[in-house]
């Protein structure tokens, strides 16, 4: 029994180029939605810390290094030049910078989730004495 798939050959020759440019664009739109999303919730939730801003800057750098890429395999096609190693390390860049993204602002989502909450320790201090809570037979 032979491992070779008999629909093979009937894939077309340009499907690898198709799928990476592909790939460039939807690290580039990943991008564009992480740094979108991270301003929305300087707006809302976040109170603009440095993490916020840091995950803001490595979308947006991951966006333009996808970019860059689509760039330069559209180059490298044109001038008929080897494209698959470079290709392969810029969509590699531009995927961690995504993920470091995506990282920076999970941990400032989690670190203002902890200072925003009371401590489950800590006495209520404000809450006011409500009659009839004194010692057992105080009325």
């Amino acid at each position: 029994m032979s491992d070779v798939d008999p629909d093979a050959d009937a894939v077309s020759a340009d499907l690898p180029v198709e799928l990476q440019a592909k790939l460039f664009e939807q690290l580039a739109a990943a991008g564009v939605a992480g740094a979108g999303l991270t301003i929305t919730l300087v707006g809302t939730i976040l109170q603009g810390s440095f993490l916020v801003w840091v995950a803001t800057a490595e979308f947006t750098l991951g966006a333009i290094v996808a970019l860059g890429g689509q760039t330069q395999l559209i180059e490298g096609l044109t001038k008929k030049q080897p494209i698959w190693r470079k290709a392969r390390i810029i969509s590699g860049a531009a995927t961690l910078l995504i993920g470091m993204g995506i990282g920076s602002l999970a941990t400032d989502v989690y670190i203002e989730g902890k200072v925003d909450q009371p401590s489950a320790q800590a006495p209520a201090a404000s809450s006011p004495a409500l009659p009839g809570n004194g010692a057992a037979g105080e009325d």
